[in-house]
């Protein structure tokens, strides 16, 4: 029997409408957590995938949720933080390890150089 991952999502929008639809059909994932800063979005979402854990703040969600994977869909002006938090020493200690981010990962050179240059721990992989 194949392991599951627990799965969260930052950003109940569009993009992250669509990346719930393709984390429920894979087996292998178990969507556990939403995260948006509208609450409307996230009850949307949450009902219609049946997750009970909804956030409005991502730094709850990492520090309770047990995460196992993180996928941050949110505009790409939003990317950065809820990317940075999740790759800092303070989660590394957690069980999330992974994060899915979006293309275009940030919007300007010095924010990637500030995403690529957060201290990881070793669980951390970086593409």
């Amino acid at each position: 029997m194949s392991k599951t991952y627990r799965a969260g999502l930052v950003g109940c929008g569009g993009m992250g409408r669509h990346h719930l639809q393709v984390l429920n059909d894979l087996p292998e994932f178990e969507l556990v957590a939403l995260c948006d800063i509208f609450p409307d979005a996230v009850n949307k979402s949450g009902d219609e995938y049946g997750v009970e854990a909804r956030y409005l703040d991502f730094d709850q969600m990492y520090d309770e949720a047990n995460l196992d994977l993180v996928t941050i869909a949110t505009q790409t002006r939003g990317h950065h933080a809820p990317c940075v938090r999740n790759l800092s020493p303070l989660t590394s200690s957690k069980r999330m390890t992974w994060s899915l981010l979006g293309k275009p990962p940030v919007l300007s050179s010095p924010s990637i150089n500030r995403t690529m240059s957060t201290p990881a721990s070793g669980k951390h992989k970086r593409w």
